[in-house]
């Protein structure tokens, strides 16, 4: 008699467990704890029975060894039966959990979602009204990627009560380390779509200790991520969704394309310190710009922008010319003007307002800069390219 794990069950709304062995056998009923705060309830284990390749059980019939909230988004479970003559699996569905409030924020289609070995995708389809709000928090590592641009729309935060005094822009693609809340605030009505990954920790020290170590490992996964420019994560995001939405392929597929969307996303260690080429490598240009997006695009001196990918100060200054053929402060205006262009377009802060929020020193800073790059004043910009 063994003790093995089984890999397709899948809690249901009913409060039963849907089982699906790969053979008929027996079930060993293991005891059930739910941890609730201090407390803990748990029902004695009862009597093995045969089960069919497709049955469901009751849920006392489930180990539970993480606290189920709500019951349809599963936990990890492990299911005891007896069978001498079969090869033992080394699987355990991974079904996630996670603490969410959210008010004025409303799917406008149904939420689509899919389990892999140590991650569940889902694919949301959403609206959020002007002043929405959320709060998010899982015990383990999550990715959210969006479809469409965002960040002139929700703002984030990693403080309670820091929204709308140190919060900042929403990117394309976030990382949450295990354990990180999350709050967001939407400055203006709102549809998009993003692809939510809630990955298992031990599977993603699993994917990078061989090769990062496991010190170094653990160092990444508790580094919090936000990018912008997305490049290949996009496509990549894109393929698990018609994953999610349609499967045509095996799931180790799609647990390869996690694999490789959260490898993309995460600041991995540079191998080598400094680029051979006299350019900056893509990846510290990602690196970059998260971190200027992460200052929500207020200036940044040089010497930090070369500490942030690993160089040197005056070598910095050198490789960046040749890859942007910018300086590092006339690359940062011309970000910072972009951005006062979509909070003027989009939103109905006065001219004031997004000179504050942009690191300007006054309106008359700011207006005296735009009238330089875009040709006219920022008033007048507004006038012609402001959307309902």
């Amino acid at each position: 008699m063994r003790n093995v794990r089984l890999k397709n069950v899948q809690l249901l709304e009913n409060g039963a467990a849907l089982v699906i062995c790969p053979f008929a056998d027996q079930i060993a009923c293991a005891t059930m704890q739910r941890r609730e705060g201090n407390a803990v309830t748990a029902t004695e284990p009862k009597t093995p029975r045969t089960v069919g390749r497709a049955e469901q059980l009751p849920i006392a019939s489930i180990l539970l060894d993480r606290l189920c909230v709500p019951a349809k988004c599963g936990v990890p479970v492990t299911i005891l039966y007896w069978g001498e003559d079969q090869e033992e699996e080394d699987f355990v569905t991974y079904l996630h959990s996670m603490v969410t409030r959210t008010e004025g924020i409303r799917p406008v289609a149904p939420e689509r979602w899919r389990s892999f070995e140590g991650a569940v995708g889902v694919y949301w389809d959403a609206e959020g009204m002007a002043g929405a709000e959320g709060y998010y928090l899982s015990p383990d590592p999550r990715i959210v990627v969006f479809f469409n641009d965002v960040s002139s729309r929700i703002r984030i935060a990693s403080r309670e009560g820091a929204l709308g005094r140190d919060d900042r822009p929403m990117t394309r693609a976030i990382y949450v380390p295990a354990g990180v809340p999350l709050w967001t605030r939407f400055n203006g009505t709102h549809r998009f779509s993003h692809l939510d990954l809630h990955i298992h920790q031990d599977r993603l020290l699993r994917s990078l200790a061989p090769s990062l170590g496991s010190s170094k490992s653990r160092a990444v996964l508790k580094r919090p991520v936000e990018l912008q420019d997305l490049g290949p994560i996009e496509t990549l995001a894109g393929l698990v969704v018609d994953e999610i939405s349609q499967p045509s392929r095996h799931a180790v597929f799609g647990e390869n394309l996690v694999g490789s969307i959260a490898t993309a996303l995460l600041e991995l260690p540079a191998e080598t310190a400094q680029p051979t080429n006299g350019r900056l490598t893509q990846a510290q240009m990602n690196k970059l710009i998260a971190r200027v997006i992460l200052r929500g695009e207020r200036p940044m001196a040089v010497a930090e922008m070369a500490e942030t990918v690993g160089l040197s100060e005056s070598w910095f200054a050198t490789v960046f010319r040749q890859t942007t053929g910018k300086s590092p402060l006339q690359w940062q205006m011309g970000r910072r003007i972009e951005a006062a262009q979509n909070l003027l377009a989009d939103t109905q802060l006065s001219i004031a307002d997004i000179a504050a929020q942009l690191g300007f020193s006054d309106q008359a800073h700011l207006t005296k800069v735009f009238r330089q790059m875009v040709g006219e004043t920022p008033a007048a910009w507004r006038r012609l390219n402001q959307r309902a």
